[in-house]
């Protein structure tokens, strides 16, 4: 097993496609994800991801979750509908650390 720690954007879906390879990987032990900035649309895709899809219960970080910035691309929602946002997120940089 590979101990990984993933941080990721939303803008596209390239990085999100790569947590679903991760978090489904059987050799990867997904340990966190930070998201940046870490908007709550942000945190709210990615912790509704790990726990619906793949039962994981881990750290989710990010670096500024006021931001009202639109970081998560029209793809995410055309294709998984829509997820409600979040707030629950730890300091991206306390994850990293």
């Amino acid at each position: 097993m590979i101990n990984v720690v993933w941080d990721m954007e939303t803008n596209d879906p390239d990085d999100f496609l790569t947590l679903i390879f991760l978090a489904g990987h059987p050799k990867v032990n997904l340990k966190a994800v930070t998201v940046l900035p870490g908007t709550a649309a942000q945190i709210g895709l990615v912790k509704h991801t790990l726990s619906q899809w793949f039962k994981l219960d881990i750290p989710v970080g990010a670096r500024n979750v006021d931001s009202e910035k639109q970081a998560v691309s029209q793809w995410h929602y055309d294709a998984y509908g829509s997820i409600p946002p979040s707030r629950d997120a730890l300091p991206a940089d306390e994850i990293m650390y």
